[in-house]
Protein backbone atom coordinates (compact mmCIF):
# COMPACT_ATOMS: atom_id res chain seq x y z
CA UNK A 1 0.00 0.00 0.00
CA UNK A 2 1.71 3.30 -0.91
CA UNK A 3 2.37 5.54 2.05
CA UNK A 4 2.29 2.29 4.25
CA UNK A 5 5.92 2.25 6.39
CA UNK A 6 7.03 -1.17 6.80
CA UNK A 7 9.50 -2.05 9.16
CA UNK A 8 11.36 -5.42 9.35
CA UNK A 9 12.46 -8.14 12.35
CA UNK A 10 15.37 -6.16 13.93
CA UNK A 11 18.71 -7.89 12.63
CA UNK A 12 19.94 -8.68 16.37
CA UNK A 13 19.23 -12.35 17.81
CA UNK A 14 19.63 -12.91 21.21
CA UNK A 15 22.59 -14.78 22.23
CA UNK A 16 24.16 -17.47 24.33
CA UNK A 17 20.76 -19.55 24.19
CA UNK A 18 20.42 -22.39 26.82
CA UNK A 19 17.58 -24.74 27.56
CA UNK A 20 17.09 -26.54 30.84
CA UNK A 21 14.15 -28.64 32.31
CA UNK A 22 13.01 -27.34 35.22
CA UNK A 23 10.15 -29.69 35.98
CA UNK A 24 8.35 -32.59 33.83
CA UNK A 25 6.88 -31.18 30.83
CA UNK A 26 8.85 -27.81 31.07
CA UNK A 27 11.78 -26.49 29.14
CA UNK A 28 12.81 -23.21 30.41
CA UNK A 29 15.28 -20.32 27.64
CA UNK A 30 17.40 -18.79 28.83
CA UNK A 31 19.50 -16.10 26.95
CA UNK A 32 22.05 -13.19 27.13
CA UNK A 33 19.85 -10.16 25.23
CA UNK A 34 20.23 -8.39 22.19
CA UNK A 35 22.07 -5.31 21.65
CA UNK A 36 20.23 -2.40 20.77
CA UNK A 37 17.47 -4.16 22.99
CA UNK A 38 14.49 -4.64 21.24
CA UNK A 39 10.74 -4.01 21.87
CA UNK A 40 10.16 -7.47 22.29
CA UNK A 41 11.27 -10.92 20.95
CA UNK A 42 9.67 -13.74 19.32
CA UNK A 43 9.46 -17.61 21.07
CA UNK A 44 9.94 -19.98 18.09
CA UNK A 45 9.75 -23.63 18.39
CA UNK A 46 10.11 -26.69 16.09
CA UNK A 47 10.13 -30.90 16.15
CA UNK A 48 13.88 -31.99 15.75
CA UNK A 49 17.54 -31.27 17.25
CA UNK A 50 19.31 -28.43 15.74
CA UNK A 51 20.28 -28.63 12.55
CA UNK A 52 18.06 -31.23 11.49
CA UNK A 53 14.83 -29.67 12.76
CA UNK A 54 11.09 -28.54 11.44
CA UNK A 55 9.31 -25.26 10.29
CA UNK A 56 9.70 -23.05 13.29
CA UNK A 57 6.45 -22.05 14.79
CA UNK A 58 5.74 -18.83 17.52
CA UNK A 59 4.70 -20.32 20.93
CA UNK A 60 5.45 -16.73 22.46
CA UNK A 61 6.65 -13.08 23.05
CA UNK A 62 8.05 -12.05 25.60
CA UNK A 63 9.45 -8.21 26.52
CA UNK A 64 12.49 -6.89 25.63
CA UNK A 65 13.97 -6.82 28.82
CA UNK A 66 13.63 -10.58 29.25
CA UNK A 67 16.20 -13.20 29.17
CA UNK A 68 13.80 -16.22 29.99
CA UNK A 69 11.32 -17.72 28.95
CA UNK A 70 9.32 -21.69 30.00
CA UNK A 71 7.46 -23.00 27.52
CA UNK A 72 4.65 -25.60 29.68
CA UNK A 73 3.32 -26.79 26.11
CA UNK A 74 5.88 -29.47 26.00
CA UNK A 75 5.69 -33.59 25.85
CA UNK A 76 7.60 -36.03 27.36
CA UNK A 77 9.69 -37.59 24.98
CA UNK A 78 9.57 -35.00 21.93
CA UNK A 79 12.94 -33.36 21.06
CA UNK A 80 12.76 -29.93 20.53
CA UNK A 81 14.78 -26.78 18.36
CA UNK A 82 14.01 -23.33 19.27
CA UNK A 83 14.99 -19.86 18.35
CA UNK A 84 14.94 -16.47 20.44
CA UNK A 85 14.39 -13.54 17.91
CA UNK A 86 13.80 -9.82 17.94
CA UNK A 87 10.08 -9.11 17.54
CA UNK A 88 10.00 -5.90 17.68
CA UNK A 89 12.17 -2.24 17.93
CA UNK A 90 12.53 -0.31 20.71
CA UNK A 91 10.03 1.88 19.51
CA UNK A 92 7.62 -1.30 19.82
CA UNK A 93 7.14 -0.89 15.74
CA UNK A 94 5.76 -4.08 14.62
CA UNK A 95 7.17 -6.36 11.46
CA UNK A 96 6.73 -6.52 7.98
Amino acid sequence: MPGRNLHTRPSSIALNPAATTPADNQIKLTWTGATPTPGSYAVERALGTCGAEGLYSPVATTPGAATTYTDTTVMAGVTYAYRVRGATDAAGKCNS
